[in-house]
């Protein structure tokens, strides 16, 4: 019986270590250093200054929502662009923990916070990896995750990809374990994650298809105790969609919404404004010789899984990524966050790479790791903190301008004066992220471009609507504010204290 048979790969172990030796625990001592020490590296990285960079369009909207919850207004799942519930339901916990009881009361910090608490949850997978890819390589793979420039980018942005990202790594660690060992552990692990994975967002089919596809060109078995795993898996996926979309039961429609979602899903597949080359995501993959280099070692990694015997873990993943990419690649649709989930399985290659020479070429494994971590220092450096919403920054994507945070402030100045609570009317085709920005103003109202004009004493408008009411704006003064690259708003200040008529 061969190793792979047995469930023990000759490389799960570091070098001394006795799988059949629970008491030998400096190996064990070794792995949870390495662990702190990566979750040192993870809070280090993600969290100073992690406030700074101005608010995205789509984590404005998710920290409105969240405010709205903890202001007491019941959660309802929106088919239409705001993915899954359970990214929701996490960011709302954290907000709670770091004090927030109102949308007023949040702050950028409470609201990136989820983002940095979706990364760590990967690092509970490590051991799951250890036993099928090897402890060297698992733990090369999550300092690769706490230190990438598109891991630690994305690790501060409080959207869905972080968690959907974690999920999908305890998903693809418990999926083979299931198929060769059939046992409950594994199939409730992966039937868990799976759940996790779509109740965050719904494109998690595109996996799905990826890893099944995977699994039965590597990793099929003998019939034995497959319908126990595969009952117990389902039943796991099916208990936290089931909450997730209900949001604890309160709300059953979510499960409807679920099914109606999919239709509008397949016509934004077309683009909807996001259309992209076949190739888009290599040049967000390649960013920085970071990126170079860590696909060049997936490669490697990949090619070497076929050299060698049996097949296993880093074989399905071979082929998992490869589907991923080529799938993610022919949507028009592209996002530079949709990146993440091609990058996962080449980090997990990529160390897979380097671990397979841990044992017999150790000294230039670690000095290829050390070049790969230079090359991801600087690149994080440059692309994360130094340039986040550059143009030329493949990660930022339709960014908010640094511009409209002066807006709130300015508002404030100028409505000094009045000795009231200023009244605030906004008009524009796509507001966001004007709403988070404020949300400490107590009387403001949206309004749809055309929709008969409030009394307001401030007016926010886009071009298109400053141009309509040119004619009516006589003597009121714009300030003119960037909301996205080639996007502008005019804030509208009248030429005395009294309002709009």
């Amino acid at each position: 019986m061969d190793a792979c048979e047995t469930g023990v790969h000759p490389m799960n172990f570091l070098p001394g270590e006795n799988p059949d030796s629970p008491a030998d625990w400096k190996p064990r001592l070794a792995r949870a250093i390495v662990l702190l020490f990566v979750g040192v590296l993870f809070l280090a990285v993600r969290l100073p200054g992690i406030a700074l960079r101005p608010v995205h369009t789509d984590e404005a909207i998710n920290g409105y929502t969240v405010g709205k919850i903890l202001e007491g207004e019941p959660f309802r799942y929106d088919p239409k662009d705001y993915h899954g519930p359970s990214f929701i339901a996490l960011a709302t916990l954290v907000a709670r923990v770091g004090g927030a009881h109102s949308l007023a009361e949040m702050d950028v910090r409470v609201l990136r916070w989820s983002a940095v608490v979706s990364g760590l949850m990967a690092l509970a997978f490590v051991p799951l990896w250890a036993r099928s890819l090897g402890t060297p390589a698992s733990l090369i793979f999550v300092v690769l995750l706490g230190l990438d420039p598109l891991s630690v980018y994305y690790g501060r942005y409080a959207i869905h990809e972080t968690l959907f990202v974690s999920a999908t790594a305890g998903f693809l660690a418990c999926l083979p374990g299931m198929i060769r060992r059939k046992t409950t552990a594994w199939a409730l692990g992966a039937g868990l994650c799976a759940g996790l994975m779509l109740a965050t967002k719904e494109t998690a089919v595109i996996p799905f298809v990826a890893a099944g596809v995977a699994a039965w060109t590597c990793l099929r078995e003998k019939e034995g105790g497959r319908w126990k795993a595969a009952g117990v898996f389902l039943g796991a996926a099916v208990l936290v969609i089931v909450l997730a979309f209900t949001w604890g039961l309160q709300a059953p429609r979510g499960l409807v919404d679920l099914v109606l979602a999919y239709p509008g899903y397949f016509v934004r597949a077309g683009g909807a404004g996001h259309e992209k080359p076949f190739f888009y995501y290599s040049t967000v993959l390649l960013a920085g010789k970071s990126g170079w280099l860590l696909v060049g070692l997936a490669v490697v990694g990949g090619l070497h899984a076929w050299r060698s015997a049996p097949a296993g873990a880093a074989r399905f993943l071979s082929v998992y990524a490869l589907i991923v990419w080529l799938a993610y690649s022919a949507i028009p649709y592209k996002t530079p966050w949709l990146a993440l989930g091609i990058w996962l399985p080449l980090a997990l290659l990529a160390a897979t790479a380097l671990g397979a020479r841990w044992n017999t070429h150790r000294a230039g494994t670690i000095v290829c790791i050390f070049v790969l971590l230079g090359f991801m220092g600087w690149d994080t450096r440059d692309l994360v903190f130094r340039n986040p919403v550059g143009e030329r920054n493949p990660f930022a994507y339709s960014h908010t301008q640094g511009d409209i945070e002066r807006l709130p402030k300015d508002l404030e100045k100028l409505s000094a004066p009045l000795g009231h609570t200023p009244r605030i009317a906004v008009v524009a085709d796509d507001p966001w992220p004007l709403p988070w920005y404020l949300r400490k103003v107590p009387q403001v109202g949206y309004w749809r471009p055309g929709d008969p004009m409030p009394r307001a004493d401030f007016l926010i408008l886009d071009v298109g609507e400053a141009n309509r009411l040119e004619s009516q704006m006589g003597g009121w003064r714009p300030h003119i504010y960037g909301q996205r690259p080639g996007v502008l708003l005019l804030l509208y200040s009248p030429p005395t204290n009294e309002a709009v008529p």
